[in-house]
Parts: structure tokens; C-alpha cells; sequence
């Protein structure tokens, strides 16, 4: 086989090599952009926004409101102000990272820093590890105690 035909040869199997490359990387990224898609879907509602109450009947229902609109009061002030949760792209790569994405694809698709990815995933699972430690102190306390720990 001449030189220039090997040559031709190499060059063809290169291009398909890189072709090929291309597809499965679109492929990839299009597998992200529906994990990121379902994310969005399953993300919790906003515990800020105003709920409607049913209006007050004249049977004597008017304590049953009174009392639920308490209860959506308590939960309110109970539950973490807007200023203080995550930005939603940080929000997205906790969900990614719960389904089981690697820091690479995390920063990937949603185009920040590998750094700020692997960062983001260490802080999850020491946040898991504080609410774990937590429910088992409680759970000895109150197994100490015989009633529940506050």
C-alpha cells in the first residue's frame, strides 16, 4: 500500500473517530438536559408563597380556619426565609448529585467550575452526615429519657 494511501486511510479513521466522539457527547448532553429537566419538575414548591384559606363558614367553622391559618403562620416563620436558600443552580446540582452524577457532568451541564461542583457534592454529604449525627443523638436521648428530645 503506498505512503499517500495510508496516509488518506489514517486521516478517514480519524475523522470518524472524532465523529463518532461528537455523537456520543451530544447524546451525553442531552441525557443531562432531561436529568436537569426532571429536577426542575421535582423541585419542592416555594414554602414563601401565600396560601389560600377557605373562606369562613357560618356553621361554626370559623375556629377551624382561625386555627389553620395559625398553623400555615407557624410553618412560614418555621421554614428558611428566601434570602437564605441556595441559588437554583446550586439547588440543581444537590438533585444531580443525589441521582448520581459525577462532579464533571455536574459542572458540565449546568457550565460553573469542576472545583465549585466537587465542593458543592463534599458539602452535601457532610450536611447528610450532621442531620444523621443529629437524628441519632436525638434518638438516644429520647430512648434515655423515654420521651421525645426537643
Amino acid at each position: 500500500m503506498p505512503r499517500s494511501d495510508l496516509h488518506l486511510l489514517l486521516i478517514l479513521l480519524g475523522y470518524l473517530f472524532l465523529a463518532g466522539a461528537l455523537l456520543w457527547s451530544l447524546f451525553r448532553q442531552r441525557q443531562l438536559k432531561t436529568a436537569l429537566r426532571r429536577c426542575r419538575v421535582a423541585q419542592p414548591p416555594n414554602p414563601e408563597q401565600p396560601q389560600s384559606l377557605p373562606p369562613r363558614s357560618a356553621s361554626g367553622d370559623g375556629d377551624f380556619a382561625e386555627s389553620l391559618q395559625q398553623a400555615g403562620l407557624r410553618q412560614r416563620l418555621q421554614s428558611r426565609p428566601d434570602w437564605r436558600q441556595p441559588p437554583e443552580k446550586y439547588r440543581f446540582a444537590a438533585a444531580l448529585a443525589d441521582q448520581g452524577m459525577g462532579a464533571e457532568n455536574i459542572a458540565a451541564v449546568l457550565q460553573f467550575p469542576l472545583e465549585a461542583a466537587q465542593q458543592l457534592i463534599a458539602l452535601k454529604q457532610a450536611g447528610r452526615r450532621a442531620v444523621k449525627d443529629e437524628t441519632s443523638r436525638q434518638t438516644k436521648e429520647t430512648a434515655a429519657t423515654g420521651r421525645k428530645a426537643e
